[in-house]
C-alpha cells in the first residue's frame, strides 16, 4: 500500500557554535516524534489518524532535519484540518507559554510531565553557548506556514528553567498538597524542638486531631510561640497530606500564610 504524504512538513533546525552530541540530537528527534504521537492521541483518542513522522532529509552546516508525515489512508474525518499544522500550532502555544505568554495560552497550563520532558529535549541543544533552535512548518514550494519556535541560547535556557518549575509544581500536586487551610492547634509539646507530639485539626479535611510536622522550623516556632494563646488562633497554612495505607496520618505544614485571632 502506498503511503499518503502530508503536504506540510516540519523542519527542525539547530544553529550551533560548537558541535552537539549525537545523543542530544537523536533525543531531540525522538522527543518530537513522541510528542507528535502523544498530541494525536490526546486530541483524537481512539479516532486518532494512523500517521507517523519520518525523517526525509538532514542537511549539514546548521543541522536541518526535515520531517514528513505519512499515513496509510487519507483522513476524511479531519476535514480541512491538517495534523502537521495542528501539531505545529500546539508546539507554538506550548513554547509561548513556557516563555511567559500566559495570557494567550491558558490551555497549555495542562501540559503534563511527559509533555514537559519532550519539550525540554527538543530545546536542549539550544541551551549551549551561541546555539539557536527553530521549528518551522512549511508547505508547497518550501513556503513558510508557521514558526512554532525560534529560540536563542538565552530563550532556550529560560524555557528549560520554566519546565523545571512546572515539573516541580506538578510533583507538589501529586503529593496531595492542600492550599490555605484553616488549622487549629490542639496539642503542643513544651519542648519546641520536639519532632513529635504536636497535634491539630483541619476540619475541612478531617474532623480528627492529627500529628503535625513542619517543613520550615522558623514557621513552626512562629506558630507554637506566638504572643497570644496559640490554641485560640486560626493558622492559614498550606499542608501536605501524609497517608499510610490510604489513611491520613499526618499533616506537614509547608507554608504559613497568616495567623488569625477569631
Amino acid at each position: 500500500m502506498k503511503l499518503k504524504e502530508n503536504e506540510y512538513k516540519l523542519e527542525y533546525v539547530i544553529d550551533y557554535d560548537k558541535p552537539i552530541t549525537v545523543t542530544e540530537f537523536t533525543n531531540a528527534l525522538r522527543a518530537i516524534s513522541n510528542e507528535y504521537e502523544k498530541f494525536l492521541l490526546d486530541k483524537y483518542g481512539s479516532e486518532r489518524p494512523e500517521a507517523k513522522l519520518y525523517v526525509e532529509e538532514i542537511k549539514k552546516g546548521s543541522i536541518v532535519a526535515t520531517l514528513v508525515e505519512y499515513s496509510a489512508v487519507l483522513i476524511p474525518f479531519l476535514g480541512e484540518v491538517n495534523t502537521v499544522f495542528e501539531f505545529g500550532d500546539f508546539l507554538k502555544s506550548s513554547y509561548d507559554f513556557l516563555l511567559g505568554d500566559k495570557e494567550k495560552n491558558q490551555d497549555e497550563k495542562n501540559l503534563d510531565t511527559k509533555d514537559l520532558t519532550n519539550l525540554l529535549k527538543i530545546v536542549e541543544p539550544g541551551t549551549h553557548k551561541s546555539n539557536n533552535i527553530s521549528i518551522e512548518i512549511k508547505g508547497k514550494n518550501n513556503t513558510l506556514i508557521l514558526n512554532p519556535l525560534n529560540a536563542n541560547e538565552m530563550e532556550s535556557r529560560a524555557i528549560r528553567d520554566k519546565i523545571k518549575e512546572e515539573k516541580k509544581e506538578l510533583s507538589n500536586k501529586d503529593k496531595s498538597i492542600k492550599y490555605k487551610q484553616a488549622l487549629y492547634l490542639e496539642q503542643i509539646k513544651r519542648d519546641l524542638d520536639s519532632k513529635k507530639g504536636n497535634k491539630g485539626v483541619i476540619k475541612e479535611l478531617n474532623e480528627n486531631s492529627l500529628n503535625i510536622i513542619w517543613e520550615d522550623e522558623e514557621e513552626k516556632y512562629k506558630m507554637l510561640n506566638c504572643d497570644d494563646n496559640p490554641f485560640k488562633m486560626i493558622f492559614i497554612v498550606d499542608v501536605e497530606i501524609m497517608e499510610v495505607n490510604s489513611e491520613t496520618k499526618l499533616y506537614k505544614v509547608i507554608k504559613l500564610h497568616e495567623i488569625i485571632e477569631p
